[in-house]
């Protein structure tokens, strides 16, 4: 559940480093026998892309 955790917190902080963690914990877990461990890595995956999207956005639509 770890993993799920650092792939939201991806979308806000650090997008390049935390999605990827979140991506290598998913795939550890489902290699450790975690069912669920595909479904963190897909959502690292879609945390990642979202977070990039957000800081491809100009200022003037993310801040007040």
């Amino acid at each position: 559940m770890f993993g799920v955790g650092v792939s939201a917190m991806a979308v806000f902080v650090a997008p390049y480093v935390l999605g990827p963690v979140g991506l290598v914990l998913g795939i550890v877990a489902y290699l450790r026998g975690e069912r669920r461990g595909l479904w963190v890595a897909a959502f690292a995956v879609v945390c990642t892309g979202l977070g990039l999207l957000l800081t491809l956005l100009p200022d003037k639509f993310v801040s007040n």
